[in-house]
């Protein structure tokens, strides 16, 4: 039998060591595989964590300008709806009358001209979004678009396209802002269907 040669062995060893290196790289490899997809996995869980609580905060939050109060009051006058003039301010009051089961709401506000503005909750074209609007100083502002316009502008039919309150028809006399309960329920029908 032949003895095999010192070179042969020198092979074998050089072979196992080669073996043994190519193993801890391999398993090397896979460590740093399975680390970076750990770390994928975490980042995709923090990230839809993070939405999530976007998401719950924007639901949660009341909307721009707060809640609306739509308990000012009114009286019905024959077929009007009629609210004193002395109850009327640069503040706007947000009113909800019911049109055969449907709530029309409404805001009534004196502008800087002196005059008294009156204007569906609602938009020429939002109105969709049941959002309305709420008041930032001298502008009543769409709570979808994000539209302003000045009080002084409010009580008028569109004068462009796109966002605008939504007109109402009214008559002011020294006592009373009238209002005829066939407009509410026009309104009724556009903004409130």
């Amino acid at each position: 039998m032949a003895k095999k040669s010192g070179s042969s062995k020198n092979k074998k060893g050089s072979n196992n060591r080669k073996d043994r290196m190519s193993r801890k790289k391999s398993e090397e490899e896979f460590k740093k595989a399975e680390t970076e997809k750990k770390v994928i996995k975490g980042a995709i869980a923090f990230f839809i964590i993070v939405v999530i609580i976007a998401l719950a905060v924007r639901i949660a939050s009341p909307p721009p300008g707060g809640e609306t109060d739509y308990s000012s009051p009114y009286e019905i006058i024959g077929n009007e709806l009629v609210i004193p003039i002395s109850d009327v301010s640069t503040s706007a009051s947000f009113y909800s009358y019911d049109s055969n089961g449907k709530d029309v709401k409404f805001f009534v506000v004196r502008g800087s001209d002196g005059d008294i503005h009156t204007a569906f909750d609602a938009c020429d074209v939002c109105f969709k979004e049941k959002k309305g609007y709420y008041q930032d100083g001298n502008k009543m502002v769409c709570r979808n678009c994000g539209q302003r316009f000045t009080t002084n502008e409010i009580g008028t039919a569109n004068t462009g396209t796109g966002c605008w309150p939504g007109n109402i028809i009214r008559t002011v006399d020294n006592s009373y802002v009238r209002i005829k309960l066939s407009e509410l329920d026009r309104g009724r029908a556009i903004y409130f269907p």
